[in-house]
């Protein structure tokens, strides 16, 4: 799991650096690994709010890889609390832009994620999102 301390804390000087330049392109990624530390740390709240900025940001900027990969660790968030009506919503939205960018690894773990939200199991779907990290 490492120093997730440490990298959250480096990730908050780094959006604030971000921010008072005006590099919003890097921003996306501040907010994105902000939002992963957060699911690591099981505060699930604040990795949401954390996503909808990202996901806000990338669209705005034009950031379609960014908007892709924030989309499917959206639908995670989702799935870890247990709203997978939601998780299914993201992960179908990530895996049209997987798609449409030809990005099929990452399209093809997003359809694992939908199979397990299938049967509406969130253990399940879990399980798929724990196996495609390994192998990703």
């Amino acid at each position: 799991m490492g120093d997730l301390r440490g990298a959250r804390e480096a990730l908050e000087e780094s959006l604030r650096i971000c921010r008072e330049t005006g590099s919003r392109y890097p921003e996306g990624f501040a907010l994105y690994g902000l939002a992963d530390v957060a699911l690591e740390e099981d505060r699930l709240a604040e990795a949401h709010r954390l996503l909808l900025d990202c996901i806000d940001l990338r669209r705005e900027i034009g950031d379609a890889s960014g908007l892709a990969d924030s989309l499917r660790l959206l639908s995670v968030a989702h799935v870890r609390a247990g709203r997978l009506d939601e998780a299914r919503g993201a992960a179908e939205a990530a895996l049209a832009h997987y798609r449409a960018q030809g990005r099929r690894g990452d399209a093809s773990e997003c359809m694992g994620l939908l199979a397990g939200l299938a049967g509406g199991d969130a253990r399940a779907a879990e399980q798929e999102l724990a196996e495609a990290g390994a192998d990703g």
